[in-house]
């Protein structure tokens, strides 16, 4: 398969913080680690009669949820972007949430990960709007910074998913990587006591809480990802 260009590979990142969960599956390469599918593999043909079994990564959906991250990331690590691109984005990355849920349909990712995909793409999304655009002559600009209380409403939001994961015993190894690089991130900013000393006590234990247990159960994915086939 040709190789992947660098917003394909974050694209893949991507979905990977969704799986953060599944190291909790019951079935995996190791104690503890979910069981990857690194072959991706389509619905079986008995599902769907007639239809040709193809690679998630060769389906022309996942190549549009990828190309979104190609255009995307970027504009969204630099925080520069024009009212143009911003509306290149959210175009681009609403057809990305409706090719996932094509894909889940298909049978080439589960609804939890079509799920998590949609949320990434508006994390993605969101982040690209954090700075007013380069062609604006705004003099004020409101937007809605990253700090911990959103951080961590935004991985509260993902858990249900997440746990959901959790229970299907295995995922697809490209949609995995996909969302890890996101949830990283919004467990890095956890981490920054900048951003926690502005929580109430019980906001930022709960806070503590969401950013623990992302944490772990992302390990167990990696381990699960970097284990050798049986």
């Amino acid at each position: 398969m040709a190789d992947l260009t660098d917003g394909a590979k974050a694209a893949q990142a991507l979905l990977a913080g969704a799986a953060v969960a599944l190291a909790l599956g019951e079935s995996g390469c190791g104690p503890g680690a979910p069981a990857v599918d690194r072959d991706h593999p389509s619905a079986s043909p008995a599902a769907h009669p007639g239809a040709r079994t193809i690679a998630l990564e060769d389906s022309e959906d996942w190549k549009t949820v990828a190309g979104a991250w190609d255009y995307g990331m970027p504009l969204a690590a630099s925080g520069r972007s024009t009212k143009a691109q911003r509306e290149e984005a959210a175009r681009r990355f609403q057809a990305a949430r409706d090719a996932a849920r094509r894909l889940a349909g298909a049978g080439l990712l589960s609804s939890a990960e079509a799920g998590l995909l949609g949320a990434e793409c508006d994390k993605v999304m969101a982040d690209i709007l954090l700075r007013p655009p380069t062609d604006t002559t705004l003099t004020c600009y409101m937007q809605d910074v990253a700090t911990a209380e959103s951080v961590s409403g935004r991985l509260a939001r993902r858990l249900p998913l997440i746990r959901k994961l959790a229970g299907s015993g295995k995922v697809h190894e490209a949609a995995l990587r996909k969302i890890l690089e996101a949830v990283d991130a919004d467990v890095a900013v956890l981490y920054d006591e900048r951003e926690l000393r502005w929580l109430r006590e019980e906001d930022r234990a709960k806070a503590v809480k969401h950013r623990d247990e992302v944490k772990v159960q992302a390990a167990k994915l990696r381990a699960g990802l970097e284990a050798p086939r049986p």
